[in-house]
């Protein structure tokens, strides 16, 4: 790709002089010359530095996006919708994919506000404590930039968030199995240092009082959203006796099918399994994962028309939005001992 400099070695004339007319700035040069550098250009295939011009001018049209797994079908799908919904506003996203690692969220975010986005949206990793999300918060604060949480808040930050509501979504969960008459429900949470994690098990618990279940914590193993949680929870679950789970994300709920189909058990007649994200494989594992769905492209409508409210210094009604989720129901949820 040409460079200025080698523009104006070609037309004969100085570099400030390519800048003026490429740059569309003022300038008294001739037409004939105007042209000649516009043709040069044009034929040297020459691409504007955009990143510089947008030092130049307070503004990168870049979105800075980070994101924890993006082999994780919701995540995907986030991406993809955000993507759809800054491109017909002029914006560029730039995306970091931490691998749920809380120092490459700090590490991204720092790479970031190197490159002068012009806002960032966070799905913070699960694996952050107290110290890592005050650094990652105190970061943010200090750069003055905006900000939005999707899907998973931090519990220091006064940023805006833009999330499904996981308490409901949690409740939900555990009221459908709770109707079909199971008692034994196992818990398999997110890492309970997020917020969502939390909310996701505080929606657990209000079924269970609702439906005057004594609240045993055996019954809550903690996991990491990773499918190894599923995996290695299953045991435990067994040796507890429980006849169905609500695991708090889809991807733990697989490994919960690898380690049941391991060990000879099957579902839903020996063990009810619901969960949350109702991404695209529910409907393809076997039997059909009953999950709770979230409106992923409502999600992104919303995180991305707050982002540009604040780059354009808009005041926000409500900083803190939570969609109603949905539960669907497919095969992997049945009354206890069917058979």
């Amino acid at each position: 790709m040409a460079t200025l400099k080698e523009i104006a070695e070609t037309c004969g004339v100085s570099t400030t002089t390519v800048s003026l007319i490429l740059n569309n700035k003022p300038n008294r040069i001739s037409p004939k010359v105007k042209d000649l550098i516009i043709q040069t250009a044009e034929e040297m295939n020459y691409k504007p530095n955009r990143l510089a011009a947008g030092l130049v001018k307070g503004s990168t049209n870049i979105i800075g996006l980070v994101v924890p797994d993006l082999r994780n079908n919701y995540f995907a799908n986030l991406v993809a919708n955000l993507e759809d919904a800054f491109y017909p506003f002029g914006y560029t996203i730039m995306f970091g994919n931490t691998n749920d690692d809380a120092t490459k969220d700090i590490m991204y975010i720092k790479n970031f506000l190197q490159y002068k986005v012009d806002g960032l949206m966070i799905v913070i990793a699960s694996n952050h404590d107290a110290e890592t999300i005050h650094d990652l918060n105190l970061i943010l604060q200090k750069s003055g930039k905006p900000v939005v949480f999707i899907d998973r808040e931090s519990t220091l930050s006064d940023f805006p968030s833009v999330k499904a509501d996981n308490r409901m979504g949690g409740y939900l969960a555990t009221k459908h199995l709770l109707s079909l008459g199971h008692r034994k429900i196992g818990c398999l949470t997110g890492p309970l240092e997020l917020q969502s994690a939390k909310d996701r098990y505080q929606g657990y618990l209000d079924a269970l009082k609702e439906f005057n279940v004594d609240i045993n914590t055996r019954f809550r193993f903690e996991g990491n959203y990773q499918v190894s949680s599923g995996i290695v929870s299953f045991p435990y679950f067994k040796k507890i006796s429980a006849t169905a789970i609500f695991a708090s994300n889809d991807v733990m709920a697989f490994g919960l099918y690898y380690a049941a189909s391991e060990n000879s058990t099957k579902i839903p007649e020996e063990l009810s399994i619901v969960s949350f994200d109702n991404s695209p494989l529910c409907e393809f594992v076997y039997p059909k994962l009953s999950s709770i769905s979230q409106p992923a492209d409502r999600i992104s409508q919303q995180a991305s028309a707050y982002l540009l409210a604040k780059i354009e210094k808009k005041p926000i009604e409500q900083i803190k939005m939570n969609f109603t989720p949905e539960l669907i129901i497919r095969q992997s949820s049945y009354p206890p001992n069917i058979i």
